[in-house]
């Protein structure tokens, strides 16, 4: 990644609220003490969700989206099952129904003549935003909303529901306990890389139809709005609530394709967080650490989620949705419940380990204490539904039951996925001939689904996508999903395409290597009771890093309001590793450079390997020790993101090591941070030892096509640094 993001939380002319019209007013100081009011004993909970996936493509550079249903799904089965909504209260407007007329109808049928003092009220859109002429805002301009009916031509009148009219509708509740969620943007258009973008192409020329401002007109008689005092209400912030953004101004909301399916960015990571936490995360918290999550759904998708609060409250949320979470973490749920068989929604699991859920994956149905009830095995998973069976006596389930991962199953010939820009698929037959060889590299055109990494020809148009220094003109090299440039995998303008290939042969078996071990990383669903700190040695107080295991209850800062921490080099650093547990731990802690090269960082006394190291119970363990100058930790180069996983383990990782402890005797090292040069035989031998059949040989055998970890005996945490 070449560059470091920041949240402007506190900045309006940054926001994508300023450019909707919705507000001018100045974002809350999150700073403030949050008070304790919250919708606990509301009588009603009512939500209307709308995603719109098939927008007609034109020549204009409208194009259809592919994660928008998914997301009111992601919602939708959030509120019900972690925030008290019942079914009937949720109305949900998808595709052709999500017309502007029907979003106003049932904004007005659904929301505003339903809801009552102290109620609470969700608005979720996903789709296509956009901006018209406005000559009553600041800029000139008013963002938009955009429904299915409406045309994309910049230089006609459009449909769309402009922000001014979101205001007016908003007002219009009798309740203050509003959620709004828009995941949609107002520039960039099209696609990016693997990624889409969720706005429709403008240049500023596009006219709103009379009607909106027809019923924009309606809307101030009935609230007794003079048009002055509409503007004064509008300049101080947002009507009611909070309403909470998915991008920054003239940033990009996307569209990811995963395993199977596709989903918003943003809705996916906050959907995800709030299913897996114990109880109410603030706001501020649940918004940075949603963009912590985009960094891994979308890297450098340059997309910085903001909220702002209206005015009128005297408290800023502690919640997302004015509700007090009451259910325990979960990576699933029971929908569905026939005899032995059942059907369950996987809202709750990581973007990164959605392949993981398949044939041989097991989950423990829990009730609200997290006592085990029942054993789920999946047999199959379609996107984010899973199938699977009862493996143990079956208790009272129906839908709603909890589920939280025992096992994930880790496919044993996983390949890496790169997708090939437009310079690079006309040669997409002698790229498969040189990729022969590596038979776990598979390669297809943009846009068919998920992929890893993008090879093609770096162009003068991507130098805007980085403030790093670029490749050369014209060289062949990889990129993330949304064209950001892989650092270090390109070269020279004069090499050719097959010879590009051939050269990056080793680099697609570390990022190969790179996947596979990200696939076991389980912060939310482990219960170990393990967390790492990563300081600056010689000044303790200054914190570099943190990771826990959320279900341990460990108190811990939790995600930095300032983003993603930047390191100088030749930072001296020490790892903090603290083990709770009644029984020692074995650590293991690895990196991933900027450049897709993985080291091993600790253990590191390479002639003695067999008798790793453990953490005591109720220890805590400095590496490097204080009292030991064995060897020392800096931040070094190359420059860019660097991740850190630490790997806690309850059984020493034999195989691996041993392995690790040949290759160092053949390259005569005895001690210090080791570069893999054969990282996929080295990370999959660690997986092997984490490979519950290798730890309990008396667990059934599966398939062996797949790896069954057990997460209830590993703790694999993930700290993110950007060296600089």
């Amino acid at each position: 990644m070449s560059r470091i993001k920041r949240r402007h939380f506190l900045q309006l002319a940054g926001s994508t609220l300023a450019t909707l019209g919705w507000s001018q007013g100045n974002l809350w100081n999150t700073s403030n003490n949050y008070g304790k009011v919250l919708a606990q004993s509301t009588s009603r909970k009512l939500a209307l969700l709308i995603g719109i996936n098939q927008y007609d493509r034109n020549s204009s550079g409208w194009i259809p989206l592919r994660g928008c249903v998914t997301d009111i799904q992601l919602q939708r089965e959030l509120l019900i099952n972690c925030f008290g909504f019942q079914s009937q209260d949720i109305l949900t407007l998808s595709d052709r129904a999500a017309t502007r007329q029907n979003i106003l109808t049932a904004f007005e049928e659904h929301l505003i003549k339903q809801a009552k003092p102290g109620d609470v009220v969700v608005f979720h859109f996903s789709g296509h935003g956009s901006r018209v002429q406005d000559k009553d805002s600041q800029d000139g301009f008013n963002g938009t909303i955009v429904p299915i009916d409406s045309p994309n031509n910049d230089h006609s009148q459009v449909k769309d529901i402009m922000g001014q009219t979101l205001f007016l509708l908003t007002s219009a509740l009798k309740t203050e306990n509003v959620t709004m969620v828009l995941d949609c943007c107002y520039s960039g258009g099209t696609t990016r890389g693997n990624l889409r973008v969720r706005s429709r192409s403008s240049d500023g020329n596009s006219q709103i139809v009379a009607a909106e401002k027809e019923y924009q007109q309606q809307w101030l008689s009935k609230l007794n709005f003079s048009p002055q005092e509409f503007r004064q209400r509008r300049q101080q912030g947002i009507a009611k609530g909070v309403a909470i953004t998915s991008a920054q101004k003239n940033q990009l909301a996307v569209d990811v394709s995963f395993d199977g399916f596709a989903a918003g960015a943003f809705t996916y990571a906050m959907t995800q967080y709030l299913w897996q936490q114990i109880k109410n995360p603030p706001l501020d918290i649940t918004i940075a650490n949603t963009e912590q999550a985009i960094e891994l759904i979308a890297p450098s998708s340059l997309q910085e989620p903001s909220y702002e609060v209206s005015p009128d409250a005297d408290y800023p949320p502690e919640s997302v949705y004015f509700l007090d979470k009451q259910t325990p973490p979960a990576e699933a749920v029971i929908t569905e419940v026939d005899s032995n068989s059942v059907q369950v929604w996987l809202g709750g699991i990581d973007a990164q380990s959605v392949v993981a859920f398949n044939r041989g994956s097991t989950l423990s149905v829990i009730d609200p204490q997290q006592n085990q009830l029942a054993t789920v095995e999946l047999d199959a998973r379609e996107g984010l539904i899973g199938y699977g069976k009862l493996v143990t006596e079956k208790p009272d389930l129906s839908r709603g039951s909890l589920l939280q991962e025992k096992i994930r199953s880790i496919p044993a010939e996983l390949k890496l996925k790169i997708g090939l820009d437009d310079s690079a698929i006309n040669y997409l037959r002698e790229i498969q001939q040189v990729l022969a060889p590596i038979n776990r590299v598979e390669v297809l055109p943009l846009q068919q689904g998920e992929v890893d990494y993008i090879f093609g020809r770096f162009t003068s148009e991507m130098a805007e996508f980085t403030t790093a220094t670029p490749p050369p003109l014209n060289s062949w090299g990889l990129f993330y999903p949304d064209l950001t440039f892989l650092t270090g995998s390109f070269h020279t303008s004069d090499e050719n395409i097959i010879s590009a290939i051939e050269r990056l042969h080793n680099k697609f078996q570390s990022l190969l290597a790179i996947k596979l071990i990200r696939l076991t990383l389980n912060p939310h669903s482990s219960h170990l009771k393990v967390s790492a700190t990563l300081s600056n040695r010689h000044n303790p107080q200054q914190t570099l890093g943190e990771a826990v295991t959320t279900r341990s209850n460990f108190q811990y800062r939790s995600a930095s309001l300032s983003g993603i921490e930047r390191i100088p080099l030749g930072i001296s650093l020490q790892f903090s590793i603290v083990n709770q547990e009644e029984f020692p731990i074995y650590v293991t802690i690895i990196a991933i450079d900027s450049e897709g090269t993985i080291v091993v960082v600790f253990p590191n006394h390479w002639t003695n390997l067999a008798q790793q190291i453990s953490i005591p119970p109720q220890t805590t363990r400095k590496i490097p020790d204080n009292d030991n100058s064995e060897f020392e930790l800096y931040s070094s180069e190359p420059l860019g993101m660097t991740e850190v996983l630490i790997i806690s383990s309850t059984k020493p990782l034999k195989s691996s090591l041993l392995k690790l402890e040949q290759l160092a005797r053949q390259a005569q090292v005895s001690r210090g941070a080791m570069t893999l040069s054969q990282p996929t035989e080295i990370i999959e031998d660690m997986i092997l030892d984490f490979d519950s059949r290798t730890r309990n040989p008396e667990i059934s055998t599966q398939k062996k096509s797949n790896y069954l970890i057990d997460t209830t005996q590993l703790a694999i945490l993930s700290i993110p640094l950007m060296i600089y």
